[in-house]
């Protein structure tokens, strides 16, 4: 008989470190942070109710490089804000999937407050 737990648990592992070069850590306060996610382009989605009202925003990368950013566009009826890096991220660009099946599993990621 074979156990899958833990081939399964390695799998969700190997997914959760491909997901760290999407990551980053906007820092909102001496030791808050929130998650948000690269887009690709600069381009950087958080959320919007957790940001703050600010000029700009210090971005701490997956690698543990600093980034600054401006919001250039805010949806609160959504829920979303998108701020633009003054640099670019490595890592793959996001991309539009299909809508997933009735009972898939979503798995959920976040940066630490050091990216």
């Amino acid at each position: 008989m074979t156990n899958t737990l833990p081939a399964f648990s390695d799998s969700l592992a190997a997914l959760a470190a491909s997901a760290a070069p999407c990551l980053a850590a906007i820092r909102v306060g001496p030791t808050q942070h929130i998650s948000g996610i690269a887009w690709g382009g600069g381009l950087v989605v958080t959320t919007d109710q957790a940001l703050p009202s600010r000029d700009g925003y210090t971005l701490i990368l997956h690698d543990g490089a600093f980034a600054a950013a401006t919001a250039l566009h805010r949806a609160p009826q959504e829920n979303l804000a998108l701020l633009r890096m003054d640099r670019t991220m490595s890592g793959p660009a996001m991309a539009l999937a299909d809508p997933p099946a009735t009972g898939s599993l979503a798995v959920v990621v976040a940066a630490d407050f050091d990216g």
